[in-house]
């Protein structure tokens, strides 16, 4: 996979038959940051009757998913909420679905329901991204060069990640790695084949806003 969408700051809330289901959403970028994303929701209602989760995340090139009912019957609310993240192609995102109960009995087709909706209303609540694939490459510019490279052409899908003052102007790329081999030739022909490049590593970065 090359590319993804991510969401952040999601939230959505509604009541149901006298209970309360609250959605919570958040990007994260590693599975500790889920665990305490979950962590965190469940302090903040920690006299909620559930706080039920689902989490999809890639972790030192792993794809890592967990989900948990937090007590409701089983299939009823960690699934149904992983599910809606799958359907919506969404990866580093951790949802977190509070429940208050009411006092009436939803059924299992109504707590499935229930928690679909709250995660697809926190879904459709947030900030969703584009990532894509990309290498950085790293350069240490004079400072006469950095000033001449203020007039070359990036390719799409590239962007300065950090830069340095010193000595030397250290300056990192990304760029979207099916573009990196035509991106370091364009760079050293404008340089004249004098300008160092160097590949750093393969990550992913956002890139596009889609809301």
């Amino acid at each position: 996979m090359d590319e993804f969408l991510t969401a952040d700051k999601g939230f959505y809330t509604t009541e149901i038959k006298r209970s309360q289901f609250i959605g919570k959403l958040k990007k994260v970028n590693s599975e500790d940051e889920a665990k305490s994303f979950v962590a965190e929701v469940k302090k903040e209602h920690s006299m909620a009757t559930h706080n039920c989760y689902a989490y999809i995340v890639f972790d030192e090139g792993s794809e890592r998913v967990r989900y948990s009912d937090d007590g409701e019957p089983q299939g009823t609310a960690g699934l149904p909420i992983l599910n809606v993240l799958k359907n919506k192609g969404f990866y580093n995102v951790a949802v977190v679905v509070t429940r208050y109960f009411g006092g009436v009995k939803l059924g299992a087709g109504g707590l499935v329901r229930a928690y679909s909706d709250a995660c697809a209303g926190a879904c459709q609540n947030a900030k969703i991204t584009r990532c894509i694939e990309c290498t950085l490459y790293g350069v240490d510019f004079s400072y006469e060069n950095y000033k001449k490279f203020s007039v070359f052409k990036m390719p799409e899908y590239s962007a300065l990640q950090s830069i340095e003052y010193g000595t030397a102007v250290s300056v990192v790329f990304a760029v979207r790695k099916q573009d990196g081999p035509a991106f370091v030739e364009k760079f050293e022909n404008f340089f004249n084949k004098r300008q160092p490049i160097a590949p750093l590593t393969d990550t992913f970065c956002e890139f596009e806003e889609i809301k």
